[in-house]
């Protein structure tokens, strides 16, 4: 799968975070940006997408929820945060996500964006 790699490298395609995947994540925050995209109903969702690194790895990540931007808001570029998401049982029987979101202590994870971020928009 190297043309595959080769093709992301080239078109500064980087991986995207999921919470499927792992429900928590330290990520330090980069650059932010409004972004519209067509969500899986087919209708147009807007929210914030954010350029992140998590692990020495640059990824991005989307979120129209208003809760977790206004905690992320809290923040600054090179803050490091750790976001954890929480299923919780609705009202109706379903299930909602919640976002808990924190500062993580740089001196016990020095992980830092570098100052010049790579030409990679979010």
């Amino acid at each position: 799968m190297d043309a595959s790699k080769q093709f992301l490298k080239d078109n500064k395609i980087v991986p995207r975070i999921s919470f499927r995947e792992k429900a928590t994540h330290i990520l330090t925050l980069g650059k932010d940006k409004i972004e519209t995209i067509t969500g899986t109903d087919g209708k147009e969702v807007t929210g914030v997408q954010y350029l992140v690194q998590e692990d020495g790895e640059y990824k991005t990540w989307f979120t129209s929820s208003v809760s977790v931007i206004q905690k992320i808001a809290e923040y600054k570029a090179g803050d490091t945060v750790k976001v954890t998401m929480r299923s919780v049982k609705g009202a109706t029987g379903g299930f909602v996500s919640t976002f808990d979101v924190e500062p993580v202590d740089e001196a016990s994870d020095p992980q830092s964006m570098p100052d010049n971020d790579p030409d990679i928009t979010p």
